[in-house]
């Protein structure tokens, strides 16, 4: 069984606008971690990338089940 775009859209709810806040808080905050990046060893760097895409997918998945 597949789904339109559209039919997808249909079956999501809309994220309450405090909540988008949050949303765009958390995110901003997983991404201000790439901003230290140039102080790390670049050995380092790999470990913050993956916790700043948990994070963000995290973010996403908290959206997801709203």
């Amino acid at each position: 069984m597949s789904f339109s775009p559209a039919d997808l859209a249909r079956q999501t709810t809309a994220v309450e606008p405090e909540s988008i806040d949050d949303v765009i808080a958390e995110a901003d905050e997983a991404l201000a971690r790439l901003d230290h990046l140039a102080q790390l060893p670049t050995v380092e760097h790999v470990a913050v990338y993956e916790d700043v895409q948990q994070a963000l997918s995290n973010t996403l998945t908290s959206v997801d089940e709203a």
